[in-house]
């Protein structure tokens, strides 16, 4: 239904416009003139009308047309790389596009004209006769004079008079008249009635027809049918009232509400019925002005205007507000640095002249990355969150509570669910279990409550007091309040009588250390005046932890900020004690600011203070991705199910690196000092480096456990990387220098660093651990290992490539800048030591591919003490991405760093998905060769005998490459039983020659002792080449038959190879029946074969029988062979082992 036609007026009305410019103007003054004196003469008499309107305009000021292009603003907007948008800038007077005329659908235009002003195409500013009558109306009523504007007065009135135009005056209409005839003879009527359409503010927030016709029918005015040109048409009379459209809170929604959009977290919007009456006077008017048939009037009032509606989203909600608002503040600071711009100017520019951004996100990598945020986007791992939800739902129903989904627990999740549970065709599913059938157990488990915590995300680890709230595991003072502990079921603010008391002249006194903060504002050292501030509290799952009390794992954590008490500061003083008083005078005039319970808990209204509505979930994450090649950052989220813009936003704010510093700070530096190589050998063991030379430090994160030594002894740069050890990095950062790291830091681009005053960077554990005394944000982590995967180049990192004007002019682009940090080969070293940290280290769990190969990546994990913070930031060659999970609140998480490379793990394999598979280039300049990993020498023959296969392949920089032989393999004749060097007394069955380390700076463990006083063994310490003679076998020579000698000795010891050597003489019998002696320093042969100390030998088919005897048997034995008989067996054995041998050869 598509009426096009205009007014056939408008064509003669153009004619005569253009033969009245030709002229001088003198009958247009004398007309413009005349009537003005009729309005007023009409309203006050012809006696003073002439003085009353001289005197109205004897100070306007002329007209200036160029007013009506500054008066329309126009919200600028954020666009993707295809132009898609992320966001329509909004300012506070909402949205505005501008379009031309031509641009502007013919039913809209006719729509405005036969309801705002019929005679618009042949007036010269304003309709005599429809003024005339306005004034009789007004004359004979005595009501205020209205109703009367025409399409011109109303451009007049809101570019020329915007301070006066709600006023119904006399002054006004004078003014609004010469202006409306000025804009005549200085404007065509196709430039009035475009300004007049690109003004009009048209309900919720658009202003102009470009802007609402996105706004109520996602589509461009120029593309507006009839039905939708009389919608907009009829809202200018009161958009409050005939928008069509209105949004609610959701719970102010009602069933007689027909919803549009309900897709905001919080509002709902709903179609406006009162539209539809002024819709049906708008086509009314349209068909008596003829500009509709009857026929397309009836067609047109038959409409359902609902079915019309099409709301559109003018900032996409399908991603966060993150990206956008780092754009925004990137082009104010550009437009400031370019331009010189005050921050008000560029404010000005950036929201109301029209811009066009180019941003460089990649909406699709967003999506991605925010659909891992979702608390409901369910991964195919059976983790933590998942056994522990099992583990309540068995709780539950009185099943064996082991976390296992075993076929009786599917069973009763079935029976429980109502599901079909043939869909499980798994025996059990339990921590490690990965595939779609664990998405369904996972759905299950949550829509029964059981399962609340989003399986990418760690927990907090708290520790409650008796109350239940968070407390300092260490010094026992309160972090978090549980919010019922804190505020009542009525939200009165509860402070018990301990956090208060009255004193002697009625003042009341808040302890200071309780529920409430106070923070003092200084002038100089003058206090001028006190901020009382709530304190935090917390909710969480608490049916998911079961007791508040101890320490805990919990899910489901929302922190709650505290504000104001909103007390004058004109009665709030502090005491000698630093407690605040209130005055007694403002307990006199608000009586009811407080109240007393029962309990004599202080009770504060609603009211009187504020603390968020709204929860924050903890832990929080951020995560970036950038592509180092460009410096374009692609994605970004700076927290967890957050909503809103200006938010704050974890991505750019600083946290604790731990380890994930050591590639920065150390492991590049070392590289290019070219004293250190991959194969470099660094010994893991106990360093004195904190200043004090009896106190160890620093520690390795495994120094508690069970699985890992202390210490590992020798090892290669690139495997302290691969292993994170915190002594190897200390040890180079303290042979570089802290000066030299920190230099290192500045050069990746880390801004955070604090290198002066008594708190500061400038120390081993800041530069080693990342223990600093800000941080670094995870935009420049990130973008700074971005450097080392882009050949040492550090390229700035950029939200937006160029900046348009409303007229398609380029007025910012960005060019970044690029500073070369280290040369591409130390870039590649470094770069080739990251990728074995996540092939084979302890970043394992952020591969994309099975073997780390088809796409590699190559990263560092970081995590601080107390596990605060969890790091993992890695590289493909594509892109560089890092992830932080860490709680805004000092609270430590169930796990380290490797919940951060697993998450990462899963963000960049569905980014990477669909790309080719690449690998990093490798430069000229970069030479293999074979090396010992103990001394960093070329091999020796020794080397290859070392069983821990020490000789690798290893990349170097082309120079740096061994050319010394290994001089820390050693051999060495050794004791077997004693484990010292042999001596001419030792058994030639306990003598071995072997291979051993000969450590270049010697380790003596009774030196070093951790912390329950034991001496510290390093890892490698069986290798150590021993300096002491074997004090076993010495020169006094034991009658081998002589019995009492081996009283109280254990008859046999065994080795690590299986085999077994006897210390005390005893018998075994052959198959034939025969009794053999085994004289000491005979071994028993992991086979159970026998070979004697003259290396004779019995084969185990002949023997029938080996007694395993303890020592108290052999002690209390009745019969012993004589000497003789033992003699003669010894004799016999010779026999029976030499024809054995000929047998078994």
């Amino acid at each position: 239904m598509e009426s096009n036609k205009t007014a056939s007026p408008k064509k003669n009305a153009s004619q005569k416009k253009k033969k009245k410019k030709k002229s001088n103007g003198t009958f247009l003054n004398i007309l413009k003139v005349f009537l003005i004196f009729m309005i007023v003469a009409g309203m006050l008499g012809s006696g003073i009308a002439y003085f009353y309107v001289t005197n109205v305009l004897k100070d306007i000021e002329a007209i200036d047309p160029t007013l009506i292009e500054k008066a329309l603003t126009e919200n600028s907007v954020i666009v993707d790389g295809e132009d898609r948008v992320l966001e329509q800038i909004q300012n506070v007077n909402g949205l505005r596009t501008i379009v031309r005329y031509n641009d502007i659908s013919k039913n809209l235009i006719n729509a405005f004209v036969a309801v705002e002003d019929k005679t618009f195409w042949s007036h010269n500013g304003f309709n005599f006769v429809r003024l005339f009558g306005a004034v009789k109306d007004t004359l004979t009523s005595g009501k205020r004079l209205g109703g009367t504007s025409t399409i011109t007065q109303q451009l007049a009135r809101n570019v020329y008079l915007p301070d006066s135009k709600t006023e119904r005056s006399v002054d006004r209409k004078i003014k609004e008249a010469y202006y409306a005839v000025e804009l005549e003879k200085y404007l065509k009527k196709e430039q009035i009635i475009e300004g007049y359409l690109n003004l009009i503010y048209l309900g919720s927030s658009a202003n102009g027809v470009e802007a609402a016709a996105q706004t109520y029918f996602s589509k461009s005015a120029k593309d507006l049918d009839l039905v939708e040109s009389a919608m907009l048409a009829g809202v200018p009379k009161s958009p409050t009232k005939y928008a069509p459209m209105t949004t609610k809170k959701k719970e102010n929604v009602t069933p007689e509400d027909y919803v549009l959009d309900d897709s905001n977290p919080l509002f709902t919007v709903v179609f406006n019925p009162s539209c539809e009456e002024r819709y049906n006077i708008v086509i009314l008017l349209m068909r008596n002005n003829g500009y509709l048939t009857d026929d397309e009037y009836k067609a047109a009032k038959a409409v359902d205007l609902k079915t019309k509606l099409q709301p559109s989203k003018l900032t996409s909600t399908e991603i966060s507000s993150y990206f956008s608002d780092m754009v925004k503040e990137d082009v104010l600071n550009d437009l400031i640095e370019t331009y010189g711009y005050t921050y008000e100017e560029a404010s000005n520019i950036l929201y109301t002249k029209g811009l066009v951004i180019h941003s460089t996100i990649d909406f699709d990598m967003q999506k991605i990355l925010e659909s891992n945020y979702d608390a409901d986007n369910f991964t195919t791992y059976f983790g933590e969150s998942t056994h522990a939800a099992v583990k309540s739902f068995q709780s539950k129903y009185n099943l064996s509570a082991d976390g296992i989904a075993g076929q009786g627990t599917i069973a009763k999740i079935g029976e429980v669910t109502g599901m079909d549970t043939s869909v499980f065709t798994q025996n059990l599913y339990k921590k490690g279990s990965d595939g779609e059938e664990v998405i369904l157990l996972k759905k299950a488990l949550y829509a029964q409550g059981f399962l609340r915590n989003n399986e990418n995300f760690p927990r907090v680890t708290v520790t409650f007091n008796k109350d239940g709230n968070i407390i300092s595991e260490e010094t026992k003072s309160t972090i978090l309040f549980k919010q019922s502990n804190f505020i009542n079921t009525d939200q009165q603010l509860m402070l018990p009588s301990s956090d208060y008391k009255f004193d002697d002249q009625g003042n009341l006194v808040l302890f200071k250390n309780k529920r409430l903060n106070f923070y003092p504002h200084l002038q100089g050292d003058q206090v001028v005046s006190i901020q009382v501030v709530v304190k935090n509290t917390f909710t969480y799952n608490e049916d998911a932890s079961g007791k508040s009390t101890g320490k805990k794992n919990i899910e489901g954590l929302y922190t709650y900020e505290g504000r104001d008490v909103f007390i004058p500061n004109e009665y709030k003083s502090f005491d000698a004690d630093k407690n605040v008083v209130i005055d007694k005078a403002f307990l006199a005039k608000e009586p009811d600011f407080f109240k007393l319970d029962g309990n004599q808990t202080l009770l504060i209204d609603k009211d009187n203070y504020y603390i968020s509505d709204v929860g924050i979930i903890q832990p929080q994450s951020a995560m970036v991705i950038i592509d180092y090649h460009t410096g374009q950052l692609k994605a970004v989220v700076g927290g967890r199910n957050i909503s809103g813009q200006k938010i704050y936003n974890r991505a750019v704010n600083p946290r604790q690196p731990g380890s994930s510093i050591k590639p920065l700070s150390i492991y590049t530096p070392a590289i290019d000092s070219l004293r250190y190589t991959a194969a470099t050998p660094i010994d893991d063991r106990p360093l004195y480096l904190s200043g004090s030379p009896s106190i160890r430090w620093p520690y390795n994160w495994y120094e508690h456990s069970s699985s890992y030594p202390k210490h590992w002894g020798l090892v290669t740069l690139r495997r302290s990387m691969q292993y994170s050890i915190n002594t190897i990095a200390a040890y180079i950062a303290n042979d570089l220098g802290v000066d030299t790291c920190i230099s290192y830091l500045k050069k990746f681009g880390i801004t955070s660093l604090v290198t002066e005053g008594g708190t500061s960077d400038m120390n081993l554990s800041a530069v080693s651990m990342g223990g600093m005394t800000k941080g670094v944000s995870p935009l420049e982590m990130t973008n700074a290992y971005g450097a080392i995967a882009n050949k040492g180049v550090l390229t700035e990192l950029i939200t937006y490539t160029s900046v348009e004007n409303n007229k398609g002019e380029i007025i910012l682009e960005n060019n970044q800048t690029k500073e070369v940090v280290v040369d591409e080969h130390v870039a590649y070293i470094v770069k080739n030591m990251m990728e074995s940290t996540v092939t084979s280290g302890i970043a394992s769990s952020a591969r994309i591919s099975p073997n780390n190969d088809s796409i590699p990546v190559a990263g560092k994990t970081g995590t601080t003490s107390n596990k605060m913070d969890a790091w993992f930031i890695g590289f493909t060659p594509y892109y560089v991405a890092g992830v932080w999970f860490g709680n805004d609140v000092n609270m430590p998480l169930d796990q380290g760093s490797g919940v951060s490379a697993l998450f990462w793990k899963t963000v960049m394999s569905e980014i990477h998905a669909e790309l080719e598979p690449k690998q990093f280039e490798r430069p000229d300049g970069i030479v293999t060769s074979k090396v010992d990993t103990m001394s960093g020498k070329l091999p020796t023959d020794l080397s290859y005998m070392d069983p821990r296969n020490t000789v690798i392949s290893e990349i170097f920089i082309k120079g740096t490459e061994p050319t010394e032989q290994d001089d820390v393999h050693v051999s060495a004749t050794v004791c077997l039983e004693s484990g010292k060097l042999a001596t001419p007394n030792c058994p030639t069955t306990l003598v071995e020659n072997k291979v051993f380390v000969k450590r270049p700076l010697p380790y003596v463990p009774s030196e070093n002792y951790d912390n329950s006083g034991n001496p510290i063994i390093l890892g490698d310490w069986v290798y150590e080449l021993p300096t002491a003679e074997c004090d076993i076998h010495n020169s006094t020579i034991i009658d081998t038959f002589d019995y009492s000698n081996y009283e109280g000795v254990t008859p046999t010891i065994k080795f690590a190879d299986g085999s077994t050597v006897v210390q005390r003489p005893f018998f075994i019998e052959l198959n034939d029946g025969q009794k053999v002696l085994l004289p000491i320093g005979t071994k028993i042969l992991a086979d159970n074969s026998i070979l004697f100390p003259d290396a004779s030998t019995i084969p185990a088919y002949m023997i029938k029988f080996i007694p395993t005897f303890t020592t108290e048997e052999l002690d209390h034995m009745d019969t012993l062979p004589s000497v003789n008989e033992a003699i003669q067996g010894v004799d016999d054995n010779s026999n029976i082992t030499e024809d054995s041998m000929n047998t078994n050869n």
